[in-house]
């Protein structure tokens, strides 16, 4: 059970470190639909 805790605390003071990471890679991933439905093809990726 304490290693649960130590788990859980570590994920939540690591969250708002990644948070920019994901945010980014999403709007990756909007760019490249976007992309894709304005100029066709494969888009970005």
């Amino acid at each position: 059970m304490r290693h649960a805790r130590i788990a859980t605390l570590i994920a939540l003071l690591t969250l708002p470190a990644c948070a920019p990471v994901v945010l980014v890679g999403a709007g990756a991933v909007v760019a490249d639909t976007v992309a894709e439905e304005t100029q066709g093809g494969d888009g970005l990726f």
